[in-house]
């Protein structure tokens, strides 16, 4: 497994940010989560805002196990990413 724990990212945008760029992709959507609900549970702002936010979160969160189920996809095998995007 190596440096890159198991993940074979092949897009120069699995390193935006340094080797551990899917760990700030990770806690950055937890933050937009955290926001979403607080902003959804105090009535504070519109209904666009809190959308907004649970949707850059689902997007942040999302993005890397996308990236690898294409290209597990792409490599003919299924791994624990396609079993979330299909759960979802």
């Amino acid at each position: 497994m190596g440096n890159n724990h198991g993940h074979t990212h092949d897009s120069g945008f699995a390193n935006l940010l340094g080797e551990r760029t899917e760990l700030y992709f990770a806690i950055a959507a937890g933050i937009f989560w955290l926001a979403g609900l607080m902003l959804e549970l105090t009535a504070t702002g519109s209904d666009m805002l809190h959308i907004g936010l649970f949707s850059v979160a689902i997007l942040m969160g999302g993005i890397f196990p996308v990236i690898e189920t294409w290209e597990g996809l792409r490599a003919r095998t299924f791994d624990i990413d396609f079993l979330m995007i299909v759960a979802a």
